[in-house]
């Protein structure tokens, strides 16, 4: 039968199957999107991030300095690879090769679409691989912003203040990290619980999913206050 870690893989990847169904499903209804991760927390004081975007634009948050330049080529080089970036024109367009270079990865867990991007979303969900070494819905959403041209506005880490930023018990920057950032969570608009806060749970406490909500206790008062 499955084991603990089967069920988690098969949850996770239903879990990100969905978030791109999700995506496409939204903007039948609306003409601006924000998406959040449910891990995701946001501050009562945070601007209108549609405003900070602006209409037409993609609003993401780049993972520049949270990997080596090498890692975050290679990602890149599998997703496109895996999707079929380089198929007809873009295979002997150097402009395109140059403008993959300077395209940042980005997290997918705040994201701010816009309607123009739901025919675009329609042409690459077929395509769609759920599996890790494409990064899944991360990969995915790159792959579709890259090869439908679509006009990105990156975000500063305050919109997206990565899990890893932060200490397990949510008490400040992770001192690993503070040369990416100039501000301590409390001045971060949202606070994305990924692998930093997640892992170091994991092994402090393995099983126990009551910490989490602890860690989103402290969190909440760290933002607030």
């Amino acid at each position: 039968g499955l084991g603990r870690d089967d069920h988690d893989i098969i949850y996770h990847d239903c879990v990100k199957a969905a978030k791109v169904k999700i995506w496409r499903e939204a903007l039948r209804h609306f003409s601006s999107v924000l998406y959040l991760d449910d891990t995701v927390i946001v501050a009562r004081n945070s601007p209108d991030i549609f405003r900070i975007v602006g209409k037409g634009n993609l609003g993401v948050v780049g993972e520049r300095g949270t990997r080596t330049d090498e890692e975050t080529d290679a990602f890149k080089r599998v997703i496109c690879y895996r999707y079929g970036c380089f198929e007809g024109p873009f295979l002997k367009d150097p402009a395109k090769r140059a403008l993959l270079d300077r395209l940042d990865f980005f997290n997918s867990g705040v994201v701010v679409f816009d309607q123009s991007h739901a025919d675009g979303l329609d042409r690459r969900i077929p395509k769609y691989a759920n599996d890790q070494t494409t990064k899944r819905d991360q990969g995915f959403l790159f792959y579709t912003a890259f090869v439908e041209n679509w006009s990105v506005k990156f975000l500063d880490f305050r919109w997206n203040y990565l899990g890893s930023f932060v200490l397990a018990d949510g008490s400040g920057p992770h001192p690993s990290k503070t040369h990416l950032v100039d501000y301590p969570p409390k001045e971060a608009y949202f606070v994305h619980l990924t692998t930093g806060i997640n892992m170091n749970m994991a092994i402090e406490d393995r099983g126990n999913y009551a910490a989490k909500d602890k860690v989103f206790a402290s969190l909440d008062k760290l933002m607030v206050n």
